[in-house]
């Protein structure tokens, strides 16, 4: 999510605070650049509309041959030849990253920093301070509030932003959903709501935290040299009425959400006794958007973000499976293929204006760099503002997985699948990115009252968690601990869902 825009902002807006050498500078001048506009080429995001089983989750996501405890419907039509009778009414999932609340719990209470930007004025109060000081133990002093309006920034950029080339993005996700298999025939009606957003970093806080600010007095040129760059920052977000630039100085907060509605019918037959095949004909409802959040949303913002869909399309798709099961054996081959008929993409997009603030040397007609008669070099100021559009599309790729089962007792089993064999989903970067392996141990007790599953995985190149607990076979509550790719971070999958 908006990577693209983060790798221009980086290249044009970050690199150049690192250009200063050592020794003691003076701040020059200002030069303003005219306005340039961006225009980013789009951004695809290609998401599966089939909702992810939390048990699957918990194996590696090892599902395509996986016959006989998970809904067919998500995986591989196939899987519906397994005749049975099951009913979930209702189930309910979601994906809780830790990051993202730690994010939304930072953003909330820092909302002041947001709107006012109190650790400016802490900023500029502490070079003051510093210039007048008198005393060693003054400027002690006036370092100190330095520091503490550096603490915003660079926690900032910790908890909230990450790196500049690769931003953090937090979301949640939450899945209700109702299914049934009768007989061979299997329905569904769920919904898959992603709420994301991503806070980009400015330059100015980017410059601001990567300012090294000395706690001593030990090196003189290292605090004339921090202050120096500090300030020339400081200038380049001053208006002048002495006030401070907010749009230019602070970073920007934007939000992608999507909604799929989908409801499935499938049906799965054997052809012989080894092979069956099936097919699930799925009409979608997706709606999504792109938006720009103010601190104002700060404090309902996971709610904000998905407050409005600015596009919305209906369409009409296929999955095929076909299931081989291998005499004597018992393990099982499976081939599913989803979203056979295309799907329309939609768009939406976003607009931003970044100050462009940075600082050079400043040169003489002849290019040379201006030391005065004290030693001290010249630093000039650059600023620009850039305005940036950056479209995105929803896409629904054909998906082409294949997969094996083999069941090492009627209580454990192993699987391995390959997603995305014909490569059409960006996510996937390479080959050990579409592998995914899994296991799982049932165990019954209570005579069969109560039911305990465990599991392990490993998807997408990381390890996967899962228990499952199943009461009166009526009541199913499963967890997971896994790597969401949305966000890319670790995340708790959460499920509960009563059926028979």
């Amino acid at each position: 999510m908006a990577r693209v825009m983060a790798e221009m902002l980086f290249l044009c807006m970050v690199l150049p605070w690192t250009v200063l050498a050592q020794g003691g500078y003076y701040f020059s001048r200002t030069i303003t650049l005219p306005p340039q506009m961006i225009l980013s080429p789009v951004s695809s995001m290609p998401v599966a509309v089939n909702r992810e089983d939390v048990k699957a989750i918990g194996m590696g996501r090892a599902q395509v041959a996986m016959g006989t405890t998970f809904n067919a419907l998500t995986y591989n039509p196939a899987l519906l030849a397994h005749k049975r009778l099951a009913l979930e009414v209702p189930s309910l999932q979601a994906s809780l990253p830790a990051e993202t609340y730690d994010a939304v719990l930072f953003l909330q209470d820092n909302r002041s920093e947001f709107e006012q930007a109190f650790f400016l004025e802490d900023l500029r109060r502490g070079v003051d301070q510093f210039n007048v000081a008198q005393t060693n133990e003054e400027r002690l002093r006036a370092l100190q509030v330095v520091q503490h309006g550096l603490s915003f920034p660079r926690e900032l950029l910790d908890h909230v932003i990450g790196p500049s080339t690769s931003p953090k993005t937090h979301g949640v996700l939450v899945i209700p959903s109702i299914t049934g298999q009768f007989g061979n025939w299997g329905v569904s009606v769920h919904a898959n709501l992603q709420s994301g957003f991503q806070v980009i970093q400015s330059s100015t806080l980017e410059a601001l935290s990567a300012i090294q600010v000395p706690t001593s007095l030990d090196d003189p040129m290292a605090v004339n040299r921090a202050l120096t760059q500090l300030n020339a920052v400081l200038q380049s977000v001053t208006m002048t009425d002495g006030s401070f630039s907010l749009d230019e100085a602070m970073p920007k907060t934007f939000a992608i959400s999507y909604l799929d509605i989908v409801g499935t019918v499938g049906y799965g037959m054997p052809v012989t006794q080894s092979l069956s095949v099936g097919a699930a004909l799925k009409v979608v409802n997706r709606r999504f958007s792109t938006k720009r959040m103010t601190a104002e949303a700060f404090d309902e913002l996971l709610s904000e973000v998905r407050s409005d869909f600015t596009a919305n399309i209906t369409g009409l798709t296929l999955d095929l499976g076909g299931l081989y099961r291998f005499p004597g054996t018992g393990t099982e081959v499976g081939l599913s293929v989803q979203n056979i008929f295309p799907l329309g993409t939609i768009r939406s997009s976003m607009s931003a204006r970044f100050q462009y603030s940075s600082l050079d040397y400043d040169r003489d007609q002849l290019d040379q760099i201006i030391v005065n008669q004290s030693g001290d070099t010249a630093l000039v100021g650059v600023q620009q503002l850039l305005q940036l559009d950056l479209p995105y599309e929803l896409a629904l790729p054909v998906i082409v997985n294949i997969g094996a089962r083999h069941p090492i007792t009627p209580q454990w089993d192993v699987a391995l699948d390959i997603t995305d064999v014909a490569k059409q989903d960006f996510r996937y970067e390479n080959y050990f990115d579409r592998l995914r392996i899994g296991t799982e141990y049932r165990l019954e007790a209570m005579d069969d009252m109560l039911g305990i599953s465990g599991r392990l995985g490993m998807a997408d190149r990381q390890w996967t968690l899962g228990v499952g607990v199943n009461l009166f076979r009526v009541l199913q509550l499963d967890a997971a601990y896994a790597h969401d790719s949305y966000v890319n971070a670790r995340s708790y999958f959460l499920q509960a869902r009563l059926g028979w």
